[in-house]
Formats: structure tokens, C-alpha cells, sequence
């Protein structure tokens, strides 16, 4: 797709950008994940800290020559992620030790509202001053603002019906099958216990 835009795109000046998440989008966290699963200990900020403090996490396959390739091609690759400003420091050391192309504190942009996790205006920000080619992500609100605001599965279903001519396309998504938004929907965003989390998914499953 990339390079598809270079060759129909040749008299568009405007510079080029991706924006790519970081979590098990270009950074996967299996070994955090395996932790959480051996000590039986849910999801918690103060692990995930000090996960990232490691700055051991490890590239998804192909990410890193992927990015790398773009930036020598005279693509800009913007880190758009929900990790916070306590994490970013050891969230750049950890993108520049596996080799991840201009990991600066311009281009890493993280979450500084702890009340609004929305990604929608920090890729307006990068819009206004490039052409983005591809958004990459593992979650569909890593492309579009209508996404966050789909709270059920079926308005989830019927937004990604609506831009279904992006996916592939401009829209490259890496499934992540252990957590993420589409969770929530499963529990209606509300606060929920971890038998009332088992409960709604069985309640959800599907056999023949």
C-alpha cells in the first residue's frame, strides 16, 4: 500500500506520515501478559510500569524493517499510544534498542489527559501537517473517532461496516485477541466483577 501511494500519488507534495500504536501493534508484551497469567493477577498500573521501565518488550515481526523502510523513503512515523508521560522515557529507549526509526520526543506522542485516552487529536495534530498514508493498530479506535464512540458490539460491527473499503487498504489492523476495546463492549462499559466478566462471555459464545 505505501508503495501503491508513490506511484498514484508522485505529484502530491505534501509530506508523508503512518501512525502506528505501540502495543502489540510494533511492541508485543507477551511476556508481561504471561506474567499476569503466572502470578494470577489482573491488569494493574503499577506492573505495567514497571514492565515498561524494563524496556523489554520485543518487536512484532516485521514492524521494525517495515517502519524502517517507510523512513527511508522519506516517511515521517509517528508513535501514537496510550502509555502515559511517566512511561515515556523508557518507552523510547525500548523503541530505539530494537532499532525503530526516529523515536523522538516530537514523533512519540503519548497520553497526557489521564481522563481522555482518545488518540483522535494527537492524529488531527499530525493530519494538519501531513498526508497520512497508513494508520496501524491493534485496536479500531487506532483509526477513527467513530469507533471510540461506538459503545455496543453492534454499533462496533456497524462502524467497521462503514469504512470497510479502508481496511487494508489504509487501515492496517494486527488482531489482538487479549485484550482491548472490543472487550468492553462484551461487559456494556460498565464496572464489572471477573464472574460477571466470565459470565457475559459465555453468555456471548457460539458453537455448532
Amino acid at each position: 500500500m505505501l508503495d501503491q501511494d508513490f506511484r498514484v500519488n508522485r505529484r502530491n507534495r505534501k509530506a508523508r506520515a503512518i501512525i502506528v500504536d505501540i502495543d502489540e501493534t510494533i511492541l508485543d508484551n507477551g511476556l508481561f501478559q504471561g506474567m499476569l497469567i503466572k502470578t494470577h493477577t489482573g491488569f494493574n498500573q503499577k506492573d505495567w510500569t514497571d514492565w515498561i521501565n524494563r524496556a523489554e518488550a520485543t518487536a512484532v515481526p516485521g514492524a521494525v524493517e517495515f517502519l524502517r523502510y517507510a523512513a527511508s523513503r522519506g516517511v515521517q512515523v509517528f508513535y501514537i499510544t496510550n502509555r502515559n508521560d511517566v512511561q515515556k522515557v523508557a518507552t523510547a529507549t525500548n523503541l530505539k534498542k530494537l532499532g525503530f526509526p526516529n523515536v523522538k520526543d516530537q514523533t512519540l506522542l503519548v497520553q497526557t489527559d489521564p481522563k481522555n485516552s482518545s488518540k483522535e487529536p494527537r492524529r488531527q495534530n499530525v493530519a494538519a501537517r501531513y498526508r497520512v498514508v497508513l494508520l496501524m493498530g491493534d485496536n479500531l479506535n487506532d483509526f477513527a473517532k467513530v469507533f471510540e464512540d461506538s459503545k455496543t458490539i453492534d454499533s462496533r460491527i456497524a462502524a467497521a461496516d462503514r469504512f470497510k473499503e479502508e481496511f487494508g487498504k489504509r487501515f492496517i489492523v494486527l488482531p489482538n485477541p487479549m485484550y482491548g476495546d472490543w472487550e468492553l463492549s462484551i461487559y456494556g462499559y460498565k464496572k464489572t466483577s471477573e464472574a460477571e466478566k466470565t459470565a457475559a462471555r459465555k453468555g456471548l459464545l457460539k458453537g455448532y
